[in-house]
């Protein structure tokens, strides 16, 4: 049961909608048919205990006891005339007299009667004087329903009569009737469920998707357009809560831009003092390599102070076309003097021209050729392709643990004793900032990929 509606919100409804008129559908029909059956049978049960009041009193009980089944005498001749007269008058299908051991008498011509007298004889037996019983309705073999009456004529004798049950059938029609319209209600349910449902779904598909592209750090996601009703008070929180977060956002970009900059003035005086060190320093003195050392690490906070600046303000997106092949031999020419030893670069595109912003695009590519540089050993390779709408950088190096997949992406986390973990959060940022989205995944056999995904 929880796997049948642990599916989509329309097929929820579809199904909860779908089984609730199937149920209330069975039930008003076989209400509807029992409640006119029962009233008809009311109905049939007086007409027939009438018609039989009226034949028993024509029936002149002082010479029953002269009735021979086994002869034709003037009695039997006489019952006869008057049951087929009763049979005329009141229009019934059967009239018959029987005693108490169950022996038919007289009766009209049937011969089917004695069937429902041996099966109903225990009850007549126990009728009192002028009392009637009637049988349930059965169908015959014909296909019509009929229904017996008895009632007791004195001690001896009773009347015995069968009454057509017509409207028996026609109400057998009304329940078809009211099964083939619980059919169509369902299907119109359905169809109603399925479109409701979809009315439903879309809206919340398109907020899913909504709050997840700010999952993702997108806070520049747009809201989904023709949200209405209840589900556009859901739209109202979501769109305060990105702007919440991306004010946080900025408030904390600021900051870090100005942390940056109270660093770096400090550090570019670090960096002088270390240059006139240098130049006071006697030949083959220590404190050269002391100062080479003080400038080297003092570049190194200056680089990653630079990074803390593009990270928190980056430079608006010039989307335009740029020509696939002269990118390529672009990153080729200026890789190729300080590829480590049997590193190689391959390239593959299938399309001319792609769009990016060029700065940006010359910024993510270098960040993501320095690592695989990084990961890839001796004779490594590392491939650049263009296609199908997406651009990848792919190497055959030792590829990303998969605890640490899902975190490459955000900011200062790195695996790096060097790093300041902002490198791949920029190309994210980047990417967005032109409309495309990164991802990375680990190859199957070795190494790793990421993917620009293209608008």
């Amino acid at each position: 049961m929880r796997k049948l509606f642990g599916q989509s919100i329309k097929t929820n409804t579809i199904l909860i909608f779908g089984t609730l008129t199937l149920l209330l559908v069975f039930i008003m029909a076989r209400l509807s048919y029992v409640s006119v059956k029962n009233i008809y049978l009311k109905q049939l049960h007086k007409q027939v205990n009438l018609k039989s009041s009226l034949a028993a009193a024509e029936i002149d009980l002082r010479f029953l006891d002269f009735i021979d089944p086994q002869s034709e005498s003037a009695a039997m001749r006489l019952y006869r005339k008057q049951l087929k007269q009763t049979v005329n008058r009141l229009l019934l299908s059967d009239v018959f007299i029987f005693d108490s051991t169950g022996t038919i008498l007289v009766n009209t011509g049937q011969k089917d009667a004695r069937a429902g007298l041996l099966l109903n004889l225990a009850d007549i037996k126990k009728l009192p004087k002028e009392g009637a019983f009637n049988s349930l309705p059965f169908k015959t073999a014909d296909g019509q329903w009929y229904l017996w009456n008895y009632r007791r004529l004195n001690e001896k004798y009773f009347l015995g009569l069968r009454e057509s049950s017509v409207r028996l059938a026609e109400i057998d029609v009304l329940a078809n009737w009211f099964i083939g319209i619980g059919f169509i209600g369902i299907v119109l349910v359905l169809i109603a469920g399925w479109f409701v449902g979809r009315r439903i779904a879309g809206p919340v598909n398109k907020l899913v998707a909504f709050s997840a592209e700010m999952g993702k750090g997108n806070l520049q996601a747009a809201p989904p357009l023709g949200v209405r009703g209840e589900l556009a008070v859901l739209q109202k929180a979501l769109i305060r809560m990105r702007d919440d977060l991306a004010g946080n956002q900025q408030e904390k970009e600021r900051m870090l831009a100005q942390i940056a900059h109270e660093l770096r003035n400090p550090l570019g005086g670090i960096s002088l003092l270390a240059g006139l060190i240098k130049e006071d320093a006697q030949p083959e003195s220590k404190t050269i390599e002391y100062a080479q050392r003080i400038s080297d690490e003092t570049e190194g906070l200056k680089n990653q102070i630079s990074a803390y600046l593009n990270f928190s303000k980056p430079l608006k997106a010039d989307i335009k076309p740029i020509e696939v092949q002269k990118l390529f031999d672009t990153l080729q020419k200026e890789y190729a003097p300080k590829m480590p030893q049997g590193v190689r670069l391959r390239f593959k595109a299938n399309t001319k021209t792609i769009r990016f912003d060029p700065l940006h695009l010359r910024q993510i590519l270098t960040n993501l050729i320095d690592n695989a540089i990084r990961a890839v050993g001796e004779n490594g390779l590392i491939s650049i392709s263009a296609e199908n709408g997406r651009l990848s950088v792919s190497d055959d190096g030792s590829g990303i643990a998969p605890e640490n997949l899902a975190n490459v992406f955000e900011p200062f986390y790195t695996t790096s004793a060097d790093g300041a973990g902002l490198g791949l959060a920029i190309c994210r940022k980047l990417c967005r900032e032109n409309g495309a989205d990164i991802s990375v995944e680990n190859n199957f056999l070795e190494g790793c990929t990421f993917t620009i995904k293209l608008s």
